[in-house]
């Protein structure tokens, strides 16, 4: 005893003091080699050789124990404890399953061993290449206690061998229906049918049993889930459409989220993108969750698939509005009109819209060019009038064009001769620009239209000074001032009336 002793203070003197594990080491297993049931050895053995990861000393360590635990039927507990930290060691430490799954067994068979032995074959069982021995060492436990929960366990592993589907669909509906009727459980019979309906998703009287399963337990969110994983690896675009759809409704009608909706329903369109229920759908729900650029993409895209045009012409002008009035895109706004004139280059409240826009961005020139097509198109005489005014304000002061306002305000003389606005107007471009020729014919319109004697005269006088000074016809000139004092003597006498 006094030989253990020493040994035993060897070993930590040359643990703690000399930091020489392995001589430490040494010392102890001198000790059980004197003593091989001294508890303070093997304890501080298993101790450092955990602390080395030494797991192969540390495995003989442990059979060493349960040859002693096993010669002694009353050390029955020691020895399911001792198999266990075994197990544990050749299960995580050296990668030894067939090794593990043996002392686990060995367990299960001792005396109170079923508790310890169960719960890790229960967590081997995920391992294939083991999943049938162990589930032959479970079933006979699971029925001796009753446990029907863990016997589906054991369905679950036969599901791992078996490739047909409808065989696979059979067993979970077993699987699913057990849960309900025996156990009561409705989330677990609602997860052995989905993976049922995953086993084949063409089996609409699975769908439907599990449709109507979430609805009793509120499992939508879970109902999507399996959905979605049932069709990750379809590549059918009328299945995946036909799933998607359903994930859609659910997502809207169930769950109350568009977001999710909106999100399942551009899956519909990525297997079928020209499906109308899915580009409905999206169009109503981006509408209302004010997601307009997203928006305006599918209303472009349902237009290009209308067959009517009627119905594209309505669903182009809901671009052009959203594009001006939700996202002060005028550009976008502007070429959705266009598209529109596309389809009805009559369409006048089209081209309405598009003046107004290119006043508002100030486009000039491609305004003038719409105030011509609406010019063409229009059928009211004041319109028309109007119009031509606009274009030639525009192509006046902001293209710096006369003579394409002098041909526009022309062009409205021609069709209402004696308009005064017009001819003011004319009167002036032709000044500016020295058209002399044209001045004097504008004035002498003028002056025909002029009712008062001195406004008449004063006309008349600034036409006779530019026959005289601009065309140097004094000639023609010479009648044009006689006429101008007449008309200022009938003023003169007017005037003198009047005051009388």
């Amino acid at each position: 005893r006094r030989k253990v002793e020493l040994l035993g203070r060897g070993a930590r003197l040359q643990e703690t003091h000399l930091r020489d594990v392995g001589r430490a080491v040494d010392a102890y297993r001198a000790i059980l080699d004197i003593d091989p049931t001294d508890a303070s050895a093997v304890v501080e053995l298993d101790r450092l050789y955990r602390a080395q990861s030494q797991w192969y000393e540390l495995t003989e360590l442990s059979w060493a124990q349960i040859a002693r635990a096993t010669a002694d039927p009353g050390q029955a507990a020691t020895q399911i404890a001792l198999r266990m930290q075994l197990a544990e060691v050749l299960e995580t430490k050296l990668q030894d399953l067939p090794g593990a799954i043996e002392q686990y067994e060995t367990v299960l068979r001792l005396p109170g061993g079923a508790a310890q032995a169960l719960p890790p074959l229960e967590r081997l069982v995920i391992h294939e290449e083991h999943r049938q021995r162990i589930a032959d060492l479970l079933e006979p436990e699971y029925r001796r206690a009753d446990e029907w929960r863990k016997l589906v366990v054991i369905r679950d592993v036969q599901l791992s061998y078996v490739e047909d589907a409808a065989r696979r669909v059979e067993l979970l509906r077993e699987i699913a229906e057990l849960h309900r009727a025996r156990g009561g459980d409705l989330q677990l019979a609602f997860r052995a049918l989905a993976k049922a309906w995953q086993a084949n998703p063409t089996d609409h009287a699975v769908f439907a049993q599990l449709t109507a399963l979430a609805g009793d337990i509120g499992a939508w969110d879970e109902l999507v889930r399996a959905l979605e994983e049932g069709v990750a690896d379809v590549y059918a675009p009328d299945l995946l459409a036909e799933v998607r759809a359903r994930i859609a409704e659910i997502h809207e009608t169930r769950r109350d989220d568009p977001a999710a909706a909106i999100a399942a329903w551009r899956k519909v369109l990525e297997a079928a993108d020209d499906d109308a229920m899915a580009l409905s759908a999206l169009d109503r729900l981006l509408a209302s969750c004010r997601r307009f650029p997203e928006l305006v993409e599918i209303i472009e895209r349902r237009a290009e698939l209308a067959d009517d045009a009627g119905v594209r012409l309505v669903l182009l002008y809901r671009v052009a509005t959203i594009q001006e009035e939700e996202l002060h895109d005028l550009p976008a706004a502007i070429a959705a009109y266009k598209h529109v004139l596309d389809i009805d280059e009559t369409d006048l409240q089209a081209l309405d819209a598009l003046a107004r826009l290119y006043r508002q961005r100030e486009e000039w020139n491609e305004l003038v060019e719409v105030v011509a097509r609406r010019i063409a198109l229009t059928d009211n005489a004041a319109d028309r009038r109007q119009l031509r005014l606009v274009a030639a304000d525009v192509y006046d002061r902001r293209l710096r064009d006369p003579l394409e306002a002098i041909a526009r305000l022309s062009e409205q003389l021609g069709e209402q001769p004696g308009d005064g606005e017009v001819l003011a107007q004319l009167d002036r471009l032709f000044q500016q620009e020295r058209m002399w020729s044209e001045l004097v014919e504008c004035l002498d319109q003028r002056a025909l239209i002029e009712r008062q004697p001195l406004a008449r005269a004063e006309l008349g006088f600034r036409a006779a000074r530019v026959v005289e000074a601009e065309l140097v016809d004094v000639d023609a000139a010479v009648p044009r001032y006689g006429g101008v004092l007449a008309l200022a003597g009938e003023g003169r006498q007017q005037d003198e009336g009047d005051e009388r």
